[in-house]
């Protein structure tokens, strides 16, 4: 599956460029446009704030940026990276898991479950059209976008049972 693209036109004196560019790249032009110090994402609630060469950052620049903490925040930023600057509409988990590889950081150790909980909390969704991939959600971009302040993280909080 391929990602939208949006056209962003560019006219003044003796200068004239109409251009199709990614959503990370739009959202760096409206930042731009709009003088803005906010994270694109504020600007259309979408994906995480684009580096200033989004093409061309690593994986592990990514997760230096966000800063995930939690093993499920992790795998979300991991699942981000993929659909953002790496144009993935869907993944499979040996994706998310190659990627922590390929950034040298550890996946978690009860990986399963921490996807299942990424998904419970609606950050990550099984793709009905590609069989055993998934998808980033609204929330789970937002959530990325945002860093996982405090208030997200109460939010996704999930109890667990002592025995």
């Amino acid at each position: 599956m391929g990602e939208q693209k949006t056209v962003v036109t560019v006219k003044g004196p003796g200068v004239e460029v109409c251009r199709e560019v990614s959503e990370p790249q739009m959202m760096a032009v409206l930042r731009v446009l709009l003088n803005s110090s906010e994270p694109a994402a504020s600007l259309l609630h979408s994906g995480p704030d684009p580096a200033p060469d989004s093409d061309r950052e690593s994986i592990a620049e990514f997760f230096r940026r966000i800063g995930p903490k939690r093993n499920p925040d992790k795998i979300l930023t991991v699942a981000e990276y993929l659909r953002a600057v790496g144009r993935l509409e869907s993944f499979t988990p040996d994706d998310l898991r190659r990627r922590f590889k390929d950034a040298r950081l550890t996946p978690p150790g009860n990986f399963a479950r921490d996807l299942s909980w990424a998904i419970k909390v609606g950050w990550i969704a099984k793709d009905d059209n590609e069989p055993g991939c998934y998808y980033v959600t609204t929330s789970g971009s937002k959530a990325v976008s945002s860093g996982f302040p405090d208030s997200v993280k109460k939010a996704t909080r999930i109890k667990t049972v002592e025995r």
